[in-house]
Protein backbone atom coordinates (compact mmCIF):
# COMPACT_ATOMS: atom_id res chain seq x y z
CA UNK A 1 0.00 0.00 0.00
CA UNK A 2 1.21 3.44 -1.12
CA UNK A 3 2.00 6.49 1.43
CA UNK A 4 -0.90 8.31 -0.41
CA UNK A 5 -3.59 5.32 0.07
CA UNK A 6 -3.16 4.79 3.54
CA UNK A 7 -3.29 8.59 4.32
CA UNK A 8 -6.34 8.76 2.26
CA UNK A 9 -7.86 5.58 4.30
CA UNK A 10 -7.31 7.55 7.53
CA UNK A 11 -8.91 10.41 6.40
CA UNK A 12 -12.06 8.51 5.62
CA UNK A 13 -11.90 6.87 8.90
CA UNK A 14 -11.84 9.89 10.76
CA UNK A 15 -14.29 11.58 9.10
CA UNK A 16 -16.70 8.05 10.19
CA UNK A 17 -16.04 8.09 13.45
CA UNK A 18 -16.42 12.28 14.37
CA UNK A 19 -19.97 12.49 13.89
CA UNK A 20 -20.16 9.08 16.50
CA UNK A 21 -18.05 11.02 18.88
CA UNK A 22 -19.92 14.00 19.01
CA UNK A 23 -23.09 12.21 19.26
CA UNK A 24 -21.63 10.38 22.38
CA UNK A 25 -20.58 14.11 24.27
CA UNK A 26 -24.12 15.41 23.45
CA UNK A 27 -25.67 12.27 25.09
CA UNK A 28 -23.31 12.58 28.53
CA UNK A 29 -25.02 15.57 31.37
CA UNK A 30 -22.76 18.26 31.78
CA UNK A 31 -21.02 19.09 35.04
CA UNK A 32 -20.53 22.65 36.21
CA UNK A 33 -16.85 23.16 37.66
CA UNK A 34 -17.31 22.92 41.66
CA UNK A 35 -17.46 26.93 43.05
CA UNK A 36 -14.61 29.13 44.89
CA UNK A 37 -15.70 28.48 48.58
CA UNK A 38 -14.26 31.17 50.60
CA UNK A 39 -12.88 30.77 53.64
CA UNK A 40 -14.50 30.86 56.93
CA UNK A 41 -13.72 33.78 58.67
CA UNK A 42 -11.62 32.97 61.89
CA UNK A 43 -11.41 35.29 65.36
CA UNK A 44 -9.00 33.85 66.72
CA UNK A 45 -5.50 35.86 67.40
CA UNK A 46 -4.55 39.35 68.87
CA UNK A 47 -6.01 42.96 67.77
CA UNK A 48 -5.82 46.29 68.75
CA UNK A 49 -7.80 49.15 68.35
CA UNK A 50 -9.64 52.47 69.68
CA UNK A 51 -13.20 53.57 70.66
CA UNK A 52 -15.05 56.48 70.91
CA UNK A 53 -18.61 57.56 71.80
CA UNK A 54 -20.71 59.11 74.63
CA UNK A 55 -19.96 58.54 78.53
CA UNK A 56 -23.09 59.12 81.52
CA UNK A 57 -21.76 59.64 85.04
CA UNK A 58 -24.32 58.73 87.51
CA UNK A 59 -25.23 58.48 91.31
CA UNK A 60 -21.60 60.28 92.09
CA UNK A 61 -22.61 61.01 95.56
CA UNK A 62 -20.77 61.84 99.14
CA UNK A 63 -21.48 62.41 102.47
CA UNK A 64 -20.51 65.41 104.54
CA UNK A 65 -19.67 65.35 107.81
CA UNK A 66 -17.94 67.41 110.86
CA UNK A 67 -14.25 65.69 110.93
CA UNK A 68 -13.90 66.97 114.96
CA UNK A 69 -15.70 68.26 118.06
CA UNK A 70 -15.16 71.90 117.66
CA UNK A 71 -16.36 71.92 113.96
CA UNK A 72 -19.55 69.63 115.03
CA UNK A 73 -20.29 72.30 118.07
CA UNK A 74 -19.93 75.47 115.62
CA UNK A 75 -22.38 74.37 113.39
CA UNK A 76 -24.74 73.05 116.04
CA UNK A 77 -28.58 72.29 114.92
CA UNK A 78 -27.13 73.80 111.72
CA UNK A 79 -26.46 70.52 110.36
CA UNK A 80 -29.85 69.10 111.89
CA UNK A 81 -32.30 71.57 110.45
CA UNK A 82 -30.75 71.98 107.16
CA UNK A 83 -28.95 74.70 106.70
CA UNK A 84 -25.13 73.02 105.90
CA UNK A 85 -25.92 70.50 103.42
CA UNK A 86 -24.48 67.58 104.26
CA UNK A 87 -25.74 64.33 101.38
CA UNK A 88 -25.04 65.25 97.53
CA UNK A 89 -25.79 62.99 94.18
CA UNK A 90 -24.49 64.51 91.31
CA UNK A 91 -24.97 63.83 87.49
CA UNK A 92 -23.08 64.76 84.36
CA UNK A 93 -22.88 63.44 80.43
CA UNK A 94 -20.03 64.08 77.82
CA UNK A 95 -17.62 62.60 75.39
CA UNK A 96 -15.40 59.66 75.42
CA UNK A 97 -12.54 58.00 74.09
CA UNK A 98 -9.68 55.56 74.10
CA UNK A 99 -8.09 52.71 73.23
CA UNK A 100 -8.13 48.73 73.51
CA UNK A 101 -6.18 45.46 73.22
CA UNK A 102 -6.86 41.46 73.44
CA UNK A 103 -6.51 38.24 72.07
CA UNK A 104 -9.53 36.23 70.93
CA UNK A 105 -9.66 31.86 70.84
CA UNK A 106 -12.49 30.65 68.83
CA UNK A 107 -13.46 27.03 69.01
CA UNK A 108 -16.43 26.55 66.73
CA UNK A 109 -19.35 29.18 66.94
CA UNK A 110 -17.99 30.31 70.41
CA UNK A 111 -15.36 32.70 70.96
CA UNK A 112 -13.74 33.57 73.71
CA UNK A 113 -11.08 36.09 75.40
CA UNK A 114 -9.54 38.87 77.04
CA UNK A 115 -9.60 42.45 76.97
CA UNK A 116 -8.12 45.57 78.97
CA UNK A 117 -8.54 49.18 77.69
CA UNK A 118 -8.00 52.91 78.64
CA UNK A 119 -10.46 55.35 78.29
CA UNK A 120 -10.64 59.25 78.98
CA UNK A 121 -13.91 60.96 79.66
CA UNK A 122 -14.79 64.39 79.84
CA UNK A 123 -18.01 64.32 81.75
CA UNK A 124 -18.30 66.15 85.21
CA UNK A 125 -21.12 65.16 88.07
CA UNK A 126 -22.30 68.61 89.46
CA UNK A 127 -24.94 69.38 92.04
CA UNK A 128 -25.44 72.63 94.31
CA UNK A 129 -27.66 72.80 96.82
CA UNK A 130 -29.18 75.96 98.37
CA UNK A 131 -30.42 76.52 101.89
CA UNK A 132 -32.16 78.95 103.33
CA UNK A 133 -32.97 78.80 107.39
CA UNK A 134 -34.96 81.79 108.64
CA UNK A 135 -32.94 83.95 110.35
CA UNK A 136 -29.40 83.30 108.95
CA UNK A 137 -27.57 83.81 105.52
CA UNK A 138 -28.78 81.77 102.94
CA UNK A 139 -25.86 79.18 101.85
CA UNK A 140 -24.87 77.12 98.53
CA UNK A 141 -23.02 74.01 98.85
CA UNK A 142 -21.40 72.36 95.70
CA UNK A 143 -19.58 68.68 95.14
CA UNK A 144 -18.54 68.27 91.52
CA UNK A 145 -16.81 64.94 90.39
CA UNK A 146 -15.06 63.83 87.69
CA UNK A 147 -13.79 60.59 86.24
CA UNK A 148 -9.82 62.11 85.05
CA UNK A 149 -9.21 58.41 83.45
CA UNK A 150 -10.44 54.67 83.87
CA UNK A 151 -9.51 51.41 82.36
CA UNK A 152 -11.04 48.15 82.43
CA UNK A 153 -9.34 44.52 81.99
CA UNK A 154 -11.96 41.98 81.30
CA UNK A 155 -13.00 38.31 79.71
CA UNK A 156 -15.12 38.32 76.55
CA UNK A 157 -17.52 35.31 75.85
CA UNK A 158 -19.29 35.34 72.39
CA UNK A 159 -21.26 33.50 70.36
CA UNK A 160 -21.50 33.72 66.29
CA UNK A 161 -24.49 35.06 64.77
CA UNK A 162 -22.72 34.13 61.18
CA UNK A 163 -19.11 33.67 60.94
CA UNK A 164 -18.31 37.39 60.54
CA UNK A 165 -21.22 38.67 62.71
CA UNK A 166 -20.11 38.48 66.74
CA UNK A 167 -22.89 39.04 70.08
CA UNK A 168 -20.62 39.06 73.21
CA UNK A 169 -20.93 39.74 77.13
CA UNK A 170 -18.16 40.73 79.09
CA UNK A 171 -16.95 41.59 82.72
CA UNK A 172 -13.93 42.18 84.89
CA UNK A 173 -12.55 44.75 86.98
CA UNK A 174 -12.19 48.68 86.68
CA UNK A 175 -10.10 51.10 88.29
CA UNK A 176 -9.61 54.50 87.41
CA UNK A 177 -8.46 58.56 89.02
CA UNK A 178 -11.57 60.50 90.23
CA UNK A 179 -11.15 63.79 91.81
CA UNK A 180 -13.58 65.09 93.96
CA UNK A 181 -14.27 68.67 95.23
CA UNK A 182 -16.56 70.27 98.18
CA UNK A 183 -17.00 73.97 98.39
CA UNK A 184 -19.56 76.06 100.60
CA UNK A 185 -20.06 79.66 101.20
CA UNK A 186 -22.68 82.62 101.72
CA UNK A 187 -23.34 84.39 98.40
CA UNK A 188 -25.94 86.84 99.80
CA UNK A 189 -22.95 88.49 102.22
CA UNK A 190 -20.41 88.50 99.56
CA UNK A 191 -17.56 86.30 97.72
CA UNK A 192 -16.68 84.37 100.47
CA UNK A 193 -17.29 80.16 99.03
CA UNK A 194 -14.24 78.10 100.50
CA UNK A 195 -13.51 74.75 98.57
CA UNK A 196 -13.36 72.59 101.69
CA UNK A 197 -11.76 69.67 99.70
CA UNK A 198 -9.90 68.91 96.59
CA UNK A 199 -9.16 65.31 96.15
CA UNK A 200 -8.01 62.91 93.61
CA UNK A 201 -7.62 59.58 94.34
CA UNK A 202 -7.30 55.56 92.67
CA UNK A 203 -10.53 53.85 92.92
CA UNK A 204 -11.36 50.01 92.21
CA UNK A 205 -14.41 48.55 91.00
CA UNK A 206 -16.11 46.29 88.51
CA UNK A 207 -17.38 46.44 84.81
CA UNK A 208 -20.25 44.17 82.42
CA UNK A 209 -21.70 45.26 79.25
CA UNK A 210 -22.68 43.54 76.09
CA UNK A 211 -21.66 44.54 72.48
CA UNK A 212 -21.88 43.12 68.93
CA UNK A 213 -18.45 42.89 66.63
CA UNK A 214 -18.70 42.51 62.96
CA UNK A 215 -15.68 41.88 60.28
CA UNK A 216 -15.77 43.99 57.77
CA UNK A 217 -12.60 42.79 56.08
CA UNK A 218 -9.75 39.87 56.89
CA UNK A 219 -8.26 42.27 58.99
CA UNK A 220 -10.71 44.72 60.44
CA UNK A 221 -13.73 44.57 62.34
CA UNK A 222 -15.90 47.36 63.59
CA UNK A 223 -18.02 47.29 66.89
CA UNK A 224 -20.74 48.78 69.11
CA UNK A 225 -20.36 48.05 72.62
CA UNK A 226 -22.67 49.32 75.86
CA UNK A 227 -20.76 49.43 79.00
CA UNK A 228 -21.08 49.75 82.99
CA UNK A 229 -18.20 50.78 85.55
CA UNK A 230 -18.72 51.02 89.30
CA UNK A 231 -15.84 52.79 90.83
CA UNK A 232 -16.08 52.49 94.69
CA UNK A 233 -15.58 55.63 96.75
CA UNK A 234 -13.18 56.56 99.33
CA UNK A 235 -13.12 59.40 102.21
CA UNK A 236 -11.22 62.22 102.37
CA UNK A 237 -10.40 65.10 104.78
CA UNK A 238 -10.60 68.84 103.80
CA UNK A 239 -8.54 71.65 104.09
CA UNK A 240 -10.34 74.61 105.16
CA UNK A 241 -8.65 77.75 105.95
CA UNK A 242 -8.57 79.06 109.59
CA UNK A 243 -10.72 81.49 110.63
CA UNK A 244 -13.76 80.95 108.12
CA UNK A 245 -16.27 79.40 110.39
CA UNK A 246 -15.26 81.86 113.11
CA UNK A 247 -12.86 84.74 112.87
CA UNK A 248 -12.41 85.53 116.99
CA UNK A 249 -11.31 82.94 117.65
CA UNK A 250 -9.63 81.69 114.45
CA UNK A 251 -11.34 78.58 113.84
CA UNK A 252 -10.80 75.78 110.78
CA UNK A 253 -13.70 74.07 109.76
CA UNK A 254 -12.59 70.83 108.85
CA UNK A 255 -14.82 67.80 107.47
CA UNK A 256 -14.50 64.73 106.05
CA UNK A 257 -16.13 64.20 102.30
CA UNK A 258 -17.03 60.49 102.51
CA UNK A 259 -17.17 59.87 98.63
CA UNK A 260 -19.30 57.12 97.62
CA UNK A 261 -19.38 54.86 94.71
CA UNK A 262 -19.86 56.38 91.06
CA UNK A 263 -21.26 54.66 87.92
CA UNK A 264 -20.35 55.45 84.35
CA UNK A 265 -22.54 54.35 81.62
CA UNK A 266 -20.78 54.01 78.14
CA UNK A 267 -22.08 54.01 74.66
CA UNK A 268 -18.99 53.79 72.11
CA UNK A 269 -18.22 52.44 68.41
CA UNK A 270 -14.77 50.80 68.21
CA UNK A 271 -12.80 49.60 65.31
CA UNK A 272 -10.26 46.58 65.82
CA UNK A 273 -6.69 45.67 64.01
CA UNK A 274 -6.43 41.71 64.33
CA UNK A 275 -2.95 40.53 63.53
CA UNK A 276 -1.99 36.94 62.09
CA UNK A 277 -4.66 36.49 59.50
Amino acid sequence: MSVRQFTIGMLLALIAVGPARAADLADRPYTKPPAMVEPAFSWSGFYIGGHAGAGFLRNAAAAVDPADGLTATHFGMNLTNGFFPRSYSANGSGFMGGAQLGYNWQTRNYVYGLETDFSIPSAKAHQEIDTAVPGLAPSVGTFDTKILWFGTTRARLGVLVDPRLLACATGGVAYGSVRRQFSFGFPIVGPIEQTFADHTNMDWGWTAGTGIEWAVADHVTIRGEYQFVRLQGNSSPTNSAAGFCNFSPALACNFNVNGQSIDNHSITIGINYMFGR
